[in-house]
């Protein structure tokens, strides 16, 4: 087997982890929900990449997201900030991508790609992101879809069958829209 990262995002929600080649390619991901347990998470994370490596395999292990410091302490291994790790993902996964909008569990971010010439890559260029709280977040979707007894995995297709618009707070609204508008000015 090639020589492999392993990635693990510990999110206020979920525990996400990918195993990835020195190409860069994917070779397995994971998400799995904790349940307010985010180390049984890890755990869980972790017995289910046992299965299909071996611990030699890899090269380094890299943790992010908001239990990642702690984790990255506990392990000794790399911490990588959330909105480096997302845009570094983005460059490398979908290098066409120049705005990224992503609703975690306790808030969103907003994240503008561009080319630097001098550099020849992609690097960030701005970023915005709210101050910590579950309003119009991944939580506060994942309680809504509860409520409506239905999976959050379906949540979006519910959303796009709708015939009637949800009214969103303004001040999200602009968090999310407006970075994406002065781009294009």
């Amino acid at each position: 087997m090639n020589k492999l990262y392993l990635g693990i995002d510990i999110g206020s929600i979920s525990v996400k982890g990918a195993l990835v080649n020195q190409k860069k390619e994917i070779i397995k991901d994971l998400y799995i929900r904790h349940k307010g347990q985010p180390l049984e998470g890890i755990k869980d994370l972790l017995r289910e990449l046992v299965t299909v490596i071996d611990s030699k395999d890899i090269l380094g292990i890299f943790v992010t997201g908001s239990g990642g410091k702690l984790l990255s302490e506990l392990l000794g291994v790399d911490f990588v900030n959330e909105i480096v790790a997302r845009a570094e993902a983005n460059i490398n996964l979908y290098p066409e991508i120049r705005t990224i909008i992503e609703i975690g569990g306790e808030d969103s971010r907003y994240i503008s790609l561009k080319y630097d010439e001098s550099l020849g890559r992609t690097i960030i260029s701005d970023f915005s992101m709210n101050a910590i709280c579950a309003a119009g977040t991944g939580s506060c979707l994942d309680e809504q879809a509860s409520r409506l007894d239905i999976k959050i995995e379906d949540l979006g297709k519910v959303a796009g069958e709708s015939k009637n618009a949800a009214r969103i707070a303004r001040e999200y609204l602009i968090l999310l829209i407006l970075p994406c508008l002065l781009q294009l000015c």
